[in-house]
């Protein structure tokens, strides 16, 4: 079972309430509960790492979808965050990035599979 919370991440001892009347007590420990797991929120997936080309594929207006990363032939994705250094057709990197499950922002292109979220982009050695 995938879970978003983890109740040992509560020190119950440390929590002073004996001077609290039994109805209090009830509320502040809902409520720091409830503050906790939205604190903590819900583990996102991991992050993926590849090797890949970056590729111009031409102006918006123009029915490209300017800047992809082709991962292989038939994968390529939309950063949304790629630095402006990184931006130079057929440059081979390695990125470290998160499936945004987006669609990407391109007209009539349905060869892009998604937006990512670059987390890491380099060159490789």
């Amino acid at each position: 079972m995938n879970s978003c919370f983890s109740p040992e991440i509560i020190n119950f001892r440390s929590f002073k309430a004996s001077t609290m009347p039994s109805m209090t007590k009830n509320l502040a420990l809902v409520t720091l509960i409830t503050m906790m797991i939205a604190i903590t929120g819900c583990k996102k997936e991991p992050f993926t790492v590849r090797t890949g080309y970056v590729v111009w594929s031409g102006d918006f207006i123009d029915g490209g979808c300017g800047w992809l990363i082709n991962f292989h032939a038939d994968l390529q994705y939309q950063p949304r965050n790629m630095p402006e250094s990184f931006e130079v057709d057929s440059l081979p990197v390695i990125v470290t990035y998160r499936d945004l499950k987006n669609r990407p922002d391109c007209l009539n292109r349905s060869d892009v599979d998604g937006q990512i979220y670059v987390h890491k982009i380099e060159r490789p050695l």
